[in-house]
């Protein structure tokens, strides 16, 4: 009796898709393994560290600007923590423009009582990298000097204007 031998035939096409499949996944963590969680930064980045990110946010109700404290955690819109209050905040009544009999703009204050609002200023401990033009707040949001970026915390939502941003410590 002759042993019969089974001839293999060339690789089906689920066989060449298999092996891509298993090639782009390897590939897909090799990168995720080399560019890590904070996203493609340019290079010469230097490393991630602390920056106080001073903000104001114009015409804010002072009912809502009693609420902030320091330890407030700030998000962004997609959820992502931006950055923590540190310290506290001042509040002066805002600036109203009107105008006067003559046409000119007159520069006035909000008074206390309904309606009233304040101009609040503050500062954020966030964590980024400076980047040319400005600061990446956890690598992945864009702010600069007169950014203006809309932020929650657990309590309000408000436009902030950022006013400035520098390294904590070296």
């Amino acid at each position: 009796m002759e042993k019969e031998t089974k001839k293999r035939g060339a690789p089906s096409a689920l066989d060449v898709f298999a092996v891509l499949l298993v090639l782009l996944c390897a590939a897909g963590l090799a990168l995720r393994l080399t560019v890590g969680r904070e996203g493609i930064l340019p290079k010469g980045v230097p490393e991630k560290g602390s920056y106080a990110v001073t903000f104001e946010i114009a015409g804010f109700r002072e009912t809502a600007g009693a609420e902030l404290t320091s330890g407030d955690i700030f998000y962004t819109e997609d959820g992502s923590v931006f950055g923590t209050l540190s310290g506290s905040v001042s509040r002066i009544p805002a600036k109203r423009y009107t105008v006067g009999e003559d046409g000119t703009l007159v520069v006035s204050r909000s008074t206390e009582g309904e309606g009233a609002k304040s101009d609040v200023t503050g500062t954020l401990t966030v964590e980024g990298y400076p980047v040319e033009y400005g600061f990446l707040a956890s690598g992945t949001t864009f702010i600069s000097p007169n950014y203006r970026i809309t932020l929650h915390t657990e309590k309000m939502t408000a436009e902030v204007r950022v006013a400035g941003i520098e390294k904590i410590g070296d």
